[in-house]
């Protein structure tokens, strides 16, 4: 799939092709049946490649006499890290002089149909949407999601409704509406290639158990149509169209198009004819192939056999697999085979991570064929070898996340409730976390943290007490330790939607996200304070003797924008490597292409102290914002130890519907030292206390705030 380059191969669906090659190679007895399965699977798609029992690193490139005179070209794969041919994204994949189809994979269109206003307060909103979808390819999927736009300007929305029958049917969604209601909003998306198909709409509201018709669309007259946002993908297209609805009427019609596009060297380095690739791939088999081959407007060469191919298309096909075919053994493997291999090549943390990568392939596929487990257990388990903080495996669900009222991380290998949601749960603020559902927390934390991947042990504890608080829909029985050394036990209901679960969590302090603690201190939270907001204050800012910056929580890209404002030379440092990958097998040798952000200090930076705020949660971003403070000389950085995970991150979307995200980037310190699994490194570390958060006490910001005073006073 990323390295033999010929046209043929990119005629399949490599996904698929793992699910089927996986499927007919575990049908071979001997390793000469394995070898002729392998033959007959690659022969269509990779006419130069060899399989053999002794390794072969002879090749000979003979093109055909009726082309000699041709102008051809090498055609060869360059990556930079693992990319698609897309329309966006970091990285980039490409062959050298094709012509490629834009990959949908990974996009989708997007509009917003607006139903209509309600003057009068409904107890429920009952939507029918009558609709088909028509997918070309295993994860094409339709969304369709209900937005309530509120008077007040704010919005819920319904659980997701995804689409993936071929026949007419009709799509309800209802939602209980406890709240002063404006309009009503359709959200509609089209993954991938394929079509959905909206033939009409009706909307009712329920009023003392009685449904209310209030509003019908049959896109009959398009000028009645209110489209709040039209999609603006250019792989999508969007109409009304007459005679295609169930009853040959109008509908609304969203479609995925083909787009060619020229592709461009990525980098310099390419490889040559010669350099023949050959890899011992077990059971005493090997393989060679070209790298780089020759072809001209009609296809590379040489041609394979293009009934062969077909024939392998077709069998390919018949996995029949869609987005809801899930827990397969089949799957199982094949998804194994994929993540495994994207891994293999483009992972940047290798050279830190000591594992052997050959044999947990072959656990994970045991564990595959034995069918125990979920095919995204599975996936986590094969992820967890990697210590990848941002490693996870996601299922597309249609239903939102619900979080529990209160929020407990890691202090001191101690699960700690270091703030609450709701006032009857205050008593638990600093109260230490001892069993859930009667199993003692540690055994729990051993059990489940092989499902999950973090490049440190404070790190995995997060994630895991973090899925505990957002990835339940059920009431679970916590048993807390209260100060006094009594034991509490409580069954707690998840309650909080994200966008109140984060407003609380971002605005854990009691200041403004900008304020002026005395006026010689001045204080901003990163997580939620406005750029704009900053550069506004920024003259009287800049007349205070300390500046305690906060980035214990999340970091937003505008943030970066502060940069400037507070460094004391021209940043020069290349800290983010990004993989240039040629050749396959990259756990040990990549190459980079290093580069940085390049910032020049502003005439009027900050000449002041600095008091930066970490903790063990400062991940990513976080912490290539904290590697510039870090350097700077007039800065104290004040707090524990951050996460040690950084680099942008890659996906990719995998059958069974699932997404695996992983770091697709090296990120090194600015003095070109490791960063990942350790982090950035406090000058004064400072930790919260159970006794302090019962308290209501922010240990590490009183720390600050008393070095900012003894500054002052110097």
């Amino acid at each position: 799939k990323y390295f033999y380059p010929s046209d043929e191969a990119q005629e399949i669906d490599w996904d698929l092709f793992a699910i089927y090659g996986a499927k007919e190679s575990g049908k071979a007895k001997t390793k000469q049946d394995l070898k002729m399965v392998l033959q007959r699977l690659f022969k269509p798609i990779a006419p130069t490649l060899k399989i053999s029992f002794s390794l072969d690193s002879t090749f000979h490139y003979q093109l055909p006499d009726s082309i000699k005179n041709h102008e051809i070209d090498t055609i060869t794969w360059q990556h930079y890290g693992a990319g698609e041919m897309s329309t966006k994204g970091y990285y980039k994949s490409t062959r050298t002089n094709r012509d490629e189809v834009i990959n949908h994979k990974n996009e989708r269109s997007f509009t917003i149909l607006d139903l209509g206003e309600t003057k009068t307060n409904y107890d429920s909103i009952k939507i029918e949407i009558k609709t088909k979808h028509d997918g070309t390819s295993w994860n094409t999927v339709s969304d369709l999601t209900a937005g309530f736009l509120r008077k007040n300007s704010q919005r819920s929305f319904s659980e997701k409704k995804s689409i993936f029958n071929k026949d007419w049917e009709t799509v309800e969604i209802k939602e209980l509406v406890n709240f002063d209601l404006k309009s009503i909003l359709l959200y509609i998306s089209l993954y991938n290639k394929g079509r959905l198909i909206i033939d009409n709409i009706k909307l009712y509201g329920k009023k003392q158990n009685n449904w209310l018709t209030l509003n019908k669309i049959d896109f009959s007259d398009s000028l009645k149509v209110n489209f709040v946002r039209k999609n603006t993908n250019i792989l999508y297209k969007e109409n009304i169209i007459n005679n295609v609805g169930s009853n040959g009427s109008h509908a609304f019609v969203v479609s995925s198009q083909e787009i060619a596009k020229k592709t461009n060297l990525l980098y310099k380095e390419k490889l040559k004819i010669e350099d023949l690739i050959t890899k011992s791939i077990g059971s005493g088999l090997f393989c060679s192939f070209p790298p780089v081959l020759l072809g001209d407007s009609t296809g590379t060469f040489p041609k394979s056999n293009s009934t062969l191919l077909q024939a392998l298309k077709k069998d390919i096909n018949k996995l029949n697999l869609t987005p809801a075919v899930d827990n397969t053994q089949d799957l199982s493997i094949g998804n194994v085979i994929i993540a495994w291999n994207i891994f293999q090549h483009f992972y940047p943390y290798f050279d830190i991570v000591k594992i052997n990568w050959d044999q947990v392939l072959k656990e994970h596929i045991s564990l595959a064929i034995d069918g125990q487990e979920s095919t995204q257990d599975i996936l986590r388990r094969l992820i967890h070898h990697l210590d990848d903080g941002h490693g996870i495996v996601t299922k597309k669900e249609s239903r939102e996340k619900i979080f529990y009222p209160f929020n407990i991380v890691s202090i001191k290998n101690e699960f700690v409730v270091i703030d609450t949601y709701s006032e009857a749960l205050s008593k638990y603020k600093g109260a230490k976390l001892r069993s859930l559902n009667n199993e003692r927390i540690e055994k729990y934390y051993e059990r489940k943290k092989k499902y999950f991947s973090a490049s440190n042990e404070y790190s995995l504890q997060n994630k895991v007490i973090f899925d505990v608080m957002s990835n339940s829909r059920n009431s679970n029985a916590f048993g807390f330790e209260l100060l006094n050394g009594e034991y509490d036990s409580i069954t707690i209901s998840p309650s909080m939607g994200p966008r109140a679960f984060y407003s609380r969590f971002l605005n854990r302090t009691a200041f403004e996200p900008i304020d002026f603690l005395t006026k010689e201190i001045a204080y901003i939270n990163i997580a939620n304070f406005d750029i704009d907001d900053f550069k506004a204050k920024y003259d009287t800012l800049a007349t205070t003797k300390s500046i305690i910056l906060d980035n214990r929580l999340t970091t937003y890209d505008y943030a970066q924008e502060l940069i400037p404002y507070f460094i004391h030379r021209n940043d020069s440092a290349k800290w983010l490597l990004v993989p240039k990958v040629l050749r396959p097998d990259n756990t040990k040798n990549l190459s980079y292409d290093s580069v940085g952000w390049f910032y020049k200090p502003n005439i009027d930076r900050y000449s002041g102290q600095i008091y930066y705020l970490v903790s063990n949660i400062s991940r990513s971003y976080a912490e290539s914002m904290a590697a510039y403070f870090e350097q700077i000389p007039n800065a104290t950085i004040v707090g524990q130890p951050t996460a040690g995970v950084n680099g942008d991150i890659n996906s990719i979307s995998i059958p069974g519907n699932y997404t695996i995200i992983w770091t697709g980037t090296k990120v090194l310190k600015h003095d070109g030292s490791q960063l990942h699994g350790i982090g950035i490194i406090p000058d004064v570390y400072v930790e919260r206390t159970p006794e302090g958060i019962a308290a209501g006490r922010d240990e590490v910001l009183e720390k600050a705030i008393e070095l900012a005073k003894a500054s002052a006073e110097k």
